[in-house]
């Protein structure tokens, strides 16, 4: 099984390679943070949950804090993107 990176540090974040889908940080059960890197380098925080149905639902919660000073909206610390992750799950409990 391979090692979960450590997401709540930019320099774990940085040395991340772009892939196809993210790294996921596990929330609660059913319920993940993930760090995506696309193949030009831009990054992104998601929210994903587990639906009723067994499949996952995701949602893009803002940028991150690679190359830019996190500002609590469109780019967003780890702290910040796991409150913003913790809000959408609130939201969408009844859907879990």
């Amino acid at each position: 099984m391979l090692a979960t990176p450590d997401l709540s540090n930019i320099s774990v974040r940085r040395e991340l390679a772009p892939r196809p889908y993210p790294y996921w940080h596990p929330v609660l059960r059913g319920r993940h943070l993930g760090f995506y890197r696309s193949p030009l380098g831009q990054t992104s925080w998601i929210a994903r949950y587990k639906r009723k149905d067994g499949g996952y639902r995701q949602f893009r919660i803002g940028g991150t804090d690679e190359t830019h000073t996190p500002d609590g909206t469109s780019h967003l610390s780890f702290a910040q993107a796991l409150g913003e992750a913790r809000n959408v799950f609130s939201k969408k409990s009844s859907l879990c």
